[in-house]
């Protein structure tokens, strides 16, 4: 960018930023998904029935015991929406 400047840069970012603020999606507003193993090589789509097929463009998720119960709860991030716990 030698002898341009970073104001190019800057504005293509600031729409990007707008565009997001506005309800606009990065990922083309796609579904998160959950498959269960059922052994073999074999997945299937839970998505429905788990209650994990919401437009979040998810991010990462994280199994932890975390109200100390036993069971493995869920911490879900996006990038486009709040972060959510699934309690076991």
């Amino acid at each position: 960018m030698q002898g341009q400047g970073l104001d190019p840069y800057r504005n293509a970012w600031a729409q990007i930023s707008g565009l997001l603020s506005s309800g606009t999606s990065w990922s083309g507003h796609e579904h998160n998904s959950a498959w269960i193993h059922l052994g073999e090589g074999i997945f299937q789509d839970i998505s429905d029935t788990s209650g994990m097929a919401f437009d979040a463009d998810g991010r990462g998720v994280v199994r932890v015991d975390w109200d100390g119960d036993g069971d493995l709860d869920l911490w879900i991030r996006s990038r486009s929406a709040p972060g959510l716990r699934y309690m076991e």
